[in-house]
């Protein structure tokens, strides 16, 4: 598998794996699942340090806006707010950072084997510029 990583490495900028600081038993099965590909831990948003109310009154969550976008008018819950508050801190990373092409894990990906060796024919298909 490290042959494919390695293609990974070269194609991309930057390889991000989300994560929580609490979750180190996560990260320790990921450097064990994932030996070959460089990337950074990148600690986001923890649904269990917020409050609904926090998240609300700084600005990152509108629960009227997340039901008006829904398409079954629902709202989010902590851990979804989370999720995409923390791929939004990824990307404004991204910006700060000048990457042009970033890969994003989260912490409890399981890499197919079967999967990773189509890596080179999707690396492919990515149009120049992307």
């Amino acid at each position: 598998m490290e042959e494919y990583f390695q293609q990974l490495n070269r194609y991309y900028d930057k390889i991000f794996v989300l994560s929580v600081a609490d979750a180190t038993a996560r990260r320790a099965l990921f450097d064990e699942r994932f030996k070959g590909l460089n990337y950074s831990f990148f600690f986001g948003a923890d649904k269990n340090q917020f409050t609904i109310e926090e998240v609300k009154n700084n600005g990152v969550f509108s629960e009227l806006l997340t039901r008006e976008r829904h398409r079954f008018g629902k709202t989010m819950k902590p851990g979804e707010i989370a999720c995409s508050w923390s791929h939004k801190m990824i990307y404004e990373e991204m910006l700060a950072k000048n990457y042009d092409r970033i890969l994003v894990f989260e912490d409890d990906v399981v890499p197919d084997k079967e999967m990773i060796n189509r890596i080179p024919a999707i690396l492919k298909e990515i149009p120049d510029g992307c």
